[in-house]
C-alpha cells in the first residue's frame, strides 16, 4: 500500500476501506472532501480577507458571551469556534468525524449542485482523508511545544469537545483539527492518508436528515437569530423591492417620556423582576439521539370544517399526545387534505428573493421545538399551534380585529399581530396613573400605548404578556414570515414592541 494514498472505484468502496482501517486501529478520524484539494482551514484559503473574518469571529465570540441562555459557551474559545465553524464562519478549524460513513457522505455532498473548479485531474477526484490522532499529535509534539512556549498556541491540535444542544455536531459525530500550520508543513507532519475515487452524486447509505436534522436545538435557533440579524440590511433591500413591503422596519423610537407625569418612561414593571426572567433563560442540555423520535401527529383537514371545528379537532388531537415526556421529544407533524396531500404554505423567501413553498408540518415543527423547552403551559402550547394552523388555513380574519406589530430581539426583527382586546388586557394596571391625559389619546388604544412605551417590560404585566405572546404573537410571526421562518419564541427576548 502507498504510504499516502490509494485509488478505489467509488465512495462505497472507500467507506469500506476506511471502516477496515478503523477496525484495525490504523486510522480513527476521517474527513470527506468532494475534491482532492490540499487540507486547508477556510480562513487561510485563497481570496479570504483574513482580517475581516477574524473581526466577524470576534463579534460572534462577544455575542455568544452575552447570551444568558448560552452559558455553556461563555469564555470557551474552543466551543465558540466549533459552533462558528459549523455555521459557516471562516476559522482555523477543520471538520473531522469518527464515522467513515459520515466522511463518505460529505465526500459526495455538493449542496448547491455545483462542484468547485479544479486545476488538474488529481484534484477532480473525491476523497476520504484519514488520520491517526495519536500519531498526529506525537508527530507535532516538538514543534507544538516550541510554539506554545513562545506564543501560547499550537501549530496543530485535536479539539474534541462536547457542546450541549448542538444537534448537527452530535449527528455528524464531529470533532476538529485546529491547524495554524498550512501547506506542505501541515501535510508533511500530519500523516494524512487519502482514499481517492471518482465523484459520486450522493452517498445513499445515509439520509440527509441524519446529517442535517430537521429539528433545531435551542442553541441552533439562537444562532439562526444572530445570523439573521447580521444579514438584515441585505434582506431589507429585497423586502423593499417585493410586493410584501409596506413600511420599513425601524426601531429608533425610544418612546415619549414627555407624556408621562414624571417626565420619563415608567420603570420596568415589578412583574418582570424577582426571578421571573431567569426561568426563561435556563440553558437546556439536550442530545439529539434522545429527543428525536418518529412520533407522528396526523390530522386531515375537512373541506367543510368551520374554523372553530378545525381548532377543536387540532386541540383535541395535540392534547392527546401529551404525557410526562412529550415535551422532551420531537414530533413528526403531518397536516393533510382529504386526498392525503400535505398542507403546503406559499411565502416570499427574503434571502432567495423569490416565492417559495414549505410544508405546514415543517413550520409547526419549528414552533414546537422553539416553545416546548420554555416554561409555557401545555395548554398554551397546544393553543399556539392550533392558532397558527388556523391562521394559515383561514387567514388573519381568524383572529378578528387585529393590531399589526413589529418586534425585535437583540438580533432579529419580525412582524406579527394580536387582537386589540388582548393587548389592552396585558397593559400594566397603573398605566393610566402614570400618563398625562392627552385627551385620552394615549389611553384609548394599544397602538398609542406602544408608541409611548415601546418596551414590553415597561408597558405590560409579565404573565399576561407571556400568555398573549404564545397564543397570538408566535403564531402570527410564523404566519407573517416577513423574514423567513426564524421567529422570536420567548417573551423575555423581546426588546422592542411597537405598532406596525
Amino acid at each position: 500500500m502507498d504510504q499516502s494514498h490509494q485509488y478505489v472505484n467509488d465512495v462505497y468502496e472507500a467507506v469500506e476501506i476506511a471502516k477496515q482501517f478503523q477496525g484495525e486501529g490504523t486510522f480513527n478520524l476521517f474527513r470527506g472532501q468532494i475534491r482532492n484539494f490540499p487540507v486547508l482551514p477556510s480562513i487561510y484559503r485563497r481570496g479570504v480577507d483574513r482580517q475581516l473574518k477574524i473581526e466577524e469571529l470576534d463579534k460572534f465570540y462577544h455575542w455568544a458571551n452575552t447570551i444568558e441562555e448560552l452559558k455553556s459557551l461563555h469564555n470557551s474559545q474552543d466551543a465558540i469556534l466549533a459552533v462558528a465553524q459549523h455555521h459557516g464562519f471562516k476559522t482555523n478549524f477543520l471538520d473531522f468525524t469518527r464515522n467513515p460513513e459520515i466522511a463518505g457522505f460529505f465526500a459526495c455532498d455538493a449542496n448547491d449542485g455545483k462542484l468547485p473548479q479544479v486545476t488538474n485531474d488529481e484534484e477532480e477526484l473525491s476523497c476520504i482523508i484519514c488520520i491517526n490522532r495519536e500519531l498526529l499529535l506525537k508527530s507535532w509534539e516538538r514543534e507544538n511545544s516550541l510554539l506554545f512556549a513562545q506564543e501560547q498556541r499550537y501549530f496543530v491540535r485535536i479539539v474534541d469537545i462536547k457542546i450541549p444542544n448542538h444537534f448537527r455536531l452530535q449527528t455528524q459525530e464531529g470533532m476538529f483539527l485546529e491547524a495554524n500550520a498550512i501547506g506542505s508543513l501541515l501535510e508533511g507532519y500530519s500523516g494524512f492518508y487519502r482514499i481517492l475515487f471518482p465523484y459520486t452524486d450522493k452517498y445513499k447509505n445515509i439520509k440527509e436528515n441524519q446529517i442535517y436534522p430537521v429539528e433545531k436545538s435551542h442553541l441552533e435557533q439562537l444562532i439562526d437569530e444572530y445570523l439573521k440579524g447580521e444579514g438584515f440590511s441585505i434582506r431589507l433591500m429585497n423586502l423593499k423591492n417585493s410586493h410584501l413591503f409596506q413600511k420599513s422596519i425601524e426601531f429608533h423610537s425610544n418612546g415619549c417620556p414627555n407624556v408621562f407625569i414624571a417626565g420619563e418612561l415608567p420603570l420596568v414593571h415589578h412583574s418582570w423582576k424577582d426571578g421571573k426572567q431567569e426561568v426563561w433563560q435556563i440553558e437546556p442540555d439536550e442530545n439529539y439521539a434522545e429527543i428525536h423520535t418518529d412520533q407522528p401527529f396526523n390530522l386531515i383537514f375537512k373541506s367543510d370544517d368551520k374554523p372553530y371545528q378545525c381548532a377543536e379537532r387540532i386541540i383535541k388531537g395535540i392534547t392527546s399526545l401529551f404525557d410526562k415526556d412529550i415535551r422532551k421529544k420531537s414530533i413528526n407533524w403531518n397536516f393533510l387534505d382529504e386526498q392525503g396531500s400535505p398542507f403546503t404554505i406559499d411565502y416570499y423567501d427574503v434571502e432567495k428573493d423569490e416565492e417559495c413553498a414549505i410544508i405546514c408540518g415543517d413550520l409547526v415543527a419549528l414552533i414546537w421545538n422553539g416553545v416546548r423547552r420554555l416554561p409555557y403551559t401545555d395548554e398554551q402550547i397546544v393553543n399556539c399551534i392550533s392558532n397558527y394552523i388556523c391562521l394559515e388555513k383561514y387567514g388573519e380574519e381568524y383572529f378578528g380585529e387585529i393590531t399589526y406589530l413589529e418586534l425585535s430581539s437583540q438580533d432579529i426583527r419580525t412582524r406579527g399581530f394580536a387582537t386589540e382586546e388582548a393587548l389592552i388586557k396585558c397593559v400594566r394596571a397603573d398605566y393610566t396613573e402614570l400618563i398625562t391625559d392627552q385627551k385620552g389619546l394615549l389611553k384609548s388604544s394599544p397602538s398609542n400605548m406602544m408608541s409611548a412605551v415601546p418596551f414590553p417590560s415597561r408597558l405590560f404585566e409579565f404573565s399576561r404578556f407571556t400568555d398573549l405572546f404564545v397564543r397570538q404573537i408566535i403564531p402570527s410571526q410564523m404566519y407573517y414570515k416577513l423574514d423567513g421562518t426564524t421567529i422570536i419564541n420567548s417573551p423575555v427576548r423581546v426588546k422592542r414592541f411597537v405598532n406596525s
